[in-house]
């Protein structure tokens, strides 16, 4: 708080509150008889002194009206002031930017305290100064006309006014011509925002923090618990659309931006290493599509031999025991036959039936458990010709099945049993019966070596996989080792599809296809034969792969420029050229702080991105 005093030539006087009265009466006293500033033997020495009373534009006036022997000197610096050393603090303000961005104060009050003393002192250098005394009271006086009169664009270009001389504090430039100065410095710093070069200030929002970091911390502890961790950079864990379109533009940099490429092409390497170090855990050793199917066949076929064997061995000895001797009525298969005679031009396993059946039947029609056995056997045999053989063989067999059921004795029974349990296994299911036939009329098997793993696993159903999984399993160490190189060719073809790319990254490896790995891995999990094939643990740490590498090798819409970005800020360069009528100076120190911003900014921000 302060007291006033009103003098009577319209002047005030401000003391302190509580200042003593007479004080105060001795003060405006000596005001009036001009003796202020002279010792004053009625007032104690510690008496606090009233501060000078504030001059008026009218005052300001009059002091400029005496010091004209020095208003030469003055108009010369309000002249260089506003022309070299407004060029030369226009310089200094784009060399304070860059200063900040080198010393990572950018953007901070001190940053731009630091780069307001840079272009101050680059002004003061290329602006006259008086020599006379005169000349420095008529500046200061101008100064003080053009502050008191509150008409902003007026006055010397951060010159300094009596009041700013007696206070010795800095006074920053006004007027148009800083004015310009200043926003062109903006363009700068906004060219480089929008480029990535330089950080926006972070909106401090309540929640956004914690959410952010728990999406961060759940996709790095993703990427840690792979069987070869993969680091992500900081905008492929927050997933951000400013962060990771600052680091896709910054790796194309030639200077800053190897680090970047460094990570990435360890990250391609890393993801193909999991693929690598799964296909160990499975325990294959093919090495190749042909050795694999060779090896699923060889179990399957060698199963078939000894469930065959097991069978044979039954009916043998249900043979000798008499089991099979019982006879039956044969008529549904005399019928079928009579009803499809016309069929039997196409399908000659048919003719075959009737010749053979015609011998064994006796005057009543039937025929012995046994002789329906050899008959299709022999069906067995023939139906394997041709397509038309195979359907019509297929109808026999069961419907002479249908015949012998609950007939014969115990051992029979026994041997039917085994026999149909084959059929369950190996005939029902064409994914396996393939692997056992022929093509007809050929040597050549009906799956080829190298097509068994599609056959089996990339174009069977579940239900498929499910069967040839469970007939490999039961088939001892020979099956259960051709269901590991099955495991491993999966995984083998995933690898080899995600990189039929011709694109080589720095470190010589196939760039990896983030399309093609998230369309395989949609593929085998929609039915649920990722998990079968993999178990659950497994499967997870393939789609968490298929997650990673989207979040490591792709980039939200619109957050990579494949245009020239360097445009973007030599744009900015044009800005401030064209806002300081063309000066050559400006464009330079322009074109020297973009320099900076990417050399020092850009290589500050890739250091913390990959942090």
């Amino acid at each position: 708080m302060t007291v006033t005093a009103q003098l009577a030539d319209g002047r005030t006087l401000e003391f302190p509150d509580g200042t003593d009265k007479a004080v105060v009466q001795a003060t405006v006293k000596r005001v009036l008889s001009g003796s202020l500033g002279k010792p004053d033997k009625s007032v104690p020495d510690s008496a606090p002194q009233a501060p000078a009373p504030k001059p008026d534009a009218r005052s300001a006036a009059k002091r400029l009206d005496d010091a004209l022997p020095g208003y030469g000197e003055a108009l010369l610096s309000l002249l260089t002031g506003a022309t070299t050393g407004l060029l030369a603090r226009a310089g200094g303000t784009v060399g304070g930017l860059a200063a900040n961005v080198t010393s990572g104060k950018y953007g901070t009050q001190e940053g731009a305290q630091m780069a307001g003393e840079v272009a101050a002192e680059q002004q003061r250098r290329f602006t006259y100064e008086p020599k006379t005394e005169e000349g420095k009271e008529a500046l200061a006086a101008i100064g003080n006309l053009f502050s008191e009169s509150k008409v902003e664009g007026l006055g010397p270009v951060a010159l300094p006014t009596a009041t700013a001389v007696a206070t010795a504090r800095p006074r920053p430039a006004i007027g148009h011509a800083s004015r310009v100065v200043r926003q062109a410095g903006r363009d700068v710093a906004q060219g480089a925002r929008e480029l990535g070069l330089v950080e926006a200030p972070e909106a401090e929002l309540s929640g956004v923090g914690a959410a952010s970091a728990t999406g961060d911390t759940l996709r790095q502890a993703r990427a840690d618990q792979l069987p070869v961790p993969i680091k992500l950079t900081k905008g492929q864990a927050e997933r951000t659309f400013e962060q990771q379109q600052f680091e896709r533009e910054a790796a194309k940099n030639p200077k800053v931006g190897g680090p970047l490429r460094e990570r990435y092409a360890e990250q391609n390497e890393k993801i193909l290493q999991n693929f690598d170090a799964w296909l160990d855990q499975t325990g294959a050793e093919a090495g190749s599509l042909r050795a694999t199917g060779q090896i699923v066949t060889d179990a399957v076929v060698a199963k078939s031999h000894r469930a065959k064997a097991e069978i044979n061995s039954a009916y043998k000895a249900a043979r000798e025991a008499g089991d099979m001797q019982q006879r039956i009525d044969a008529s549904p298969l005399t019928q079928y036959l009579a009803e499809n005679q016309a069929e039997a031009i196409n399908a000659p396993v048919l003719t075959s039936v009737q010749a053979k059946l015609k011998g064994l039947l006796d005057k009543d029609g039937a025929v012995s458990v046994n002789d329906l056995e050899e008959v299709r056997k022999m069906v067995g045999k023939l139906s394997g010709k041709d397509a038309t053989n195979a359907v019509f063989g297929k109808e026999v067999k069961g419907l002479i099945d249908g015949m012998t059921e609950g007939q014969g004795g115990e051992l029979y029974k026994k041997a039917r049993a085994l026999r149909q349990r084959y059929a369950q296994e190996f005939e029902d299911h064409a994914v396996v019966d393939k692997l056992l036939s022929f093509k007809p009329g050929s040597k050549d098997r009906a799956v080829a070596y190298e097509d068994v793993f599609s056959h089996t696993i990339l174009r069977g159903s579940l239900d498929d996989v499910r069967t040839v999984r469970k007939v490999l399993q039961t088939a001892g160490e020979q099956g259960q080792q051709a269901w590991r190189e099955l495991q491993g060719a999966t995984i083998q073809h995933i690898k080899d599809e995600i990189t039929k790319n011709v694109q080589i990254d720095q470190a010589g490896n196939r760039v990896i296809s983030p399309a093609r790995l998230d369309r395989l891995v949609t593929e085998l999990d929609k039915d649920g034969k990722l998990d079968f094939i993999f178990g659950k643990q497994g499967a997870q740490q393939i789609r968490d792969v298929n997650g990673i590498a989207q979040d490591v090798l792709t980039a939200p819409p619109g957050s990579v420029n494949h245009s020239n970005t360097a445009s973007i800020l030599l744009a900015a360069v044009d800005k401030i050229a064209a806002k300081t009528t063309g000066v050559a100076f400006v464009g330079a120190a322009a074109g020297y702080v973009s320099g900076e911003l990417k050399n020092a900014g850009m290589r500050a921000r890739v250091k913390k991105a990959l942090e």
